[in-house]
């Protein structure tokens, strides 16, 4: 048998089986050699604590990954499997590549060298933002409305040409206003203003050209001619935001009303029947001896005849002697006083004067409800009732809120069943009822917002002054609140 010194000088198997021997040393066993114990054992008795039967070859080593201008490392080589179980040589590291993965060690098998990792590419340079453009200019400025010019304000009277004064800045407190007959563009508003002074009624509105939220706005209770200008007294505030500037352009615009129209000519009388021929008179007899004179009758029963226009004979009370009485007409029911006639004169169980039944019942009516977005009563209840005489009218009227009723925006408005004269004749007392809480005291307030056919209502806030109904004032409604009003007006 040869001699063999060294395990490398030994000659390769050709195979190996689990059952085969092999040469183990185990250093924890130290009886033998302070370095460890050599013992025999076979590869199956190894099978459990090594990888792979016979040592699994070494994997292969992975790519390096891409610098973004370094060359990808090339795949190390795999290591042969030894019949021993010893590792195969690992690959050499590609240039720059990742790490490849070190084999499984096989009995006493050397661990490969890790290849070094690839350097990695730099990042490029973002690009500059580009400028902004430029902006587009401004539109031309629109045209003022029709019946109106500007005019720049002034606190230095007076009222010179292009210019307008006022007695306050604030438009809330405004009374007067005094405007030059020459508009700021150098346009004379002369025969304009001649006009408006004419106009039985007129509206003036005052607006900031450049914020039309900042205005004021007045129905005008007179205007006068002034030096080189014209004075417009202010009746009523219609509605005011802010305040004059001085020295700033305000486009001031006017509403006219136009007077009432006349009335239409009366349709002419049916002509009178002819008359019946009379018939022949009788042959008188002879004349009877007189007979004494008997005591006067008391007074008889007025005889009243049927449609005999502004006629009705009234016995006097004496020998049943009838006079003619004009200004009544009586129609087989009822009897009509046309004109001026003294309550002793007459004596009729129902009376009209001028076309109103005094002792008829009130009439209903459905008063509209309003605001700037109106509100709907739904399954609550809304309801009035007038009664007129002559050219009074008197009106009361209910408004209760159901669980479906919807309240709007802006304010409340409640509608008449007739135009009044004048708005400042609507003067109707209001109750306000918070349901289960309080009652409120209000008024129809036709001076408010100038109507005739319509009118706001108010009641007074905490602070004194007075504010108009609307969802949310005095309170949030809600079912079960109402508000109700009685009173009377003049109508037109």
């Amino acid at each position: 048998m040869p001699t063999y010194n060294r395990l490398t000088d030994r000659t390769l198997a050709t195979g190996v089986t689990l059952n085969d021997l092999i040469h183990i040393v185990i250093t924890g066993d130290t009886s033998q050699n302070p370095a460890g114990s050599s013992y025999r054992a076979t590869i199956s008795q190894l099978a459990s604590i090594i990888t792979g039967a016979t040592g699994s070859s070494g994997s292969a080593g992975t790519s390096g990954t891409n610098g973004t201008s370094g060359t990808n490392g090339t795949s190390g080589t795999n290591g042969t499997s030894g019949n021993n179980g010893t590792s195969g040589t690992n690959g050499t590291s590609g240039n720059n590549g990742t790490s490849g993965t070190n084999g499984t060690s096989g009995n006493n098998g050397t661990s490969g060298t890790n290849g070094t990792s690839g350097t990695n590419g730099t990042s490029g340079t973002n690009g500059t933002d580009g400028s902004s453009g430029l902006s587009g200019s401004s539109g031309i400025d629109g045209i003022d409305g029709a019946l109106s010019g500007r005019w720049i304000y002034t606190t230095s009277p007076p009222a010179s040409a292009g210019k307008f004064i006022a007695d306050f800045a604030d438009f809330s407190a405004i009374t007067t206003v005094r405007i030059s007959t020459t508009a700021s563009t150098m346009n004379d508003y002369t025969i304009f203003m001649v006009k408006l002074q004419a106009s039985p009624e007129v509206f003036m509105t005052i607006t900031d050209v450049t914020n039309n939220s900042i205005m004021g706005s007045w129905d005008i209770a007179s205007i006068s001619v002034g030096t080189n200008d014209y004075i417009f007294t202010v009746n009523n505030t219609l509605a005011a935001n802010g305040s004059l500037t001085n020295s700033d352009i305000y486009s001031i615009s006017f509403s006219i009303r136009g007077g009432d129209g006349t009335s239409g000519s009366s349709g002419s009388s049916g002509l009178n029947g002819t008359s019946g021929s009379s018939g022949s008179s009788g042959t008188n007899g002879s004349s009877g001896t007189s007979g004494s004179s008997g005591t006067s009758g008391s007074s008889g029963i007025a005889n009243i005849l049927n449609n005999v226009s502004n006629r009705v004979l009234l016995s006097t009370g004496s020998s049943g002697v009838v006079s003619a009485q004009s200004g009544l007409t009586y129609d087989g029911s009822l009897l009509f006083v046309n004109n001026n006639i003294s309550a002793t004169t007459i004596s009729a169980t129902t009376v009209v004067l001028s076309g109103s039944d005094i002792t008829s019942a009130w009439t209903s009516y459905i008063p509209t409800w309003t605001a700037t977005t109106s509100p709907a009563i739904n399954n609550g209840t809304i309801e009035g009732y007038y009664k007129l005489i002559g050219k009074t009218c008197f009106v009361r009227g209910n408004v209760a809120m159901g669980s479906t009723t919807t309240y709007g925006t802006g304010e409340w408005l409640i509608g008449l069943p007739f135009p009044a004269k004048h708005a400042d004749g609507i003067q109707i007392t209001v109750s306000i009822l918070h349901a289960s809480v309080a009652w409120y005291n209000g008024i129809l307030n036709g001076a408010r917002a100038g109507y005739t056919d319509k009118t706001a209502i108010q009641y007074q806030n905490t602070g004194g002054t007075t504010d108009s109904l609307s969802a949310n004032t005095p309170f949030t409604w809600g079912t079960g609140s109402r508000f109700t009003w009685n009173g009377s007006y003049e109508i037109a």
